[in-house]
């Protein structure tokens, strides 16, 4: 037996030799990755990792929030600055415009 009760691996360098060995069983992928890419100790029982894999979740959620929070605050610049960007352009074009059709007006008036 590699396992003790409470699910905690009692000898890891059997493990790794059987499953490089030998593979693993699909079904039991999900189980024998955490203790491969160490995120889980091989001594830590199911009740600890599930504890652990809660608290994570619930940091992960947290910020996750706060940066959709962030991301919400620069879309919104983004928007914002857009905005800005178009009102510039159009009073430049009026500006333009308007400079445009006094010298027209002048010339007519030089030419009468």
């Amino acid at each position: 037996e590699i396992c003790l009760p409470d699910g905690s691996v009692k000898d890891m360098t059997l493990v790794c030799k059987l499953l490089f060995f030998g593979g693993c069983e699909a079904s039991l992928r999900k189980r024998v990755w955490p203790f491969l890419l160490n995120y889980r100790p091989w001594t830590q029982c199911e009740k600890e990792f599930d504890t652990q894999c809660k608290v994570e979740q619930r940091i992960f959620e947290h910020n996750l929030g706060e940066w959709m929070a962030v991301e919400t605050i620069v879309k919104q610049r983004e928007e914002d600055e857009k905005i800005a960007n178009q009102q510039r352009l159009r009073e430049r074009d009026a500006a333009v415009a308007g400079s445009i059709l006094h010298n027209n007006n002048k010339n007519n008036n030089n030419n009468n």
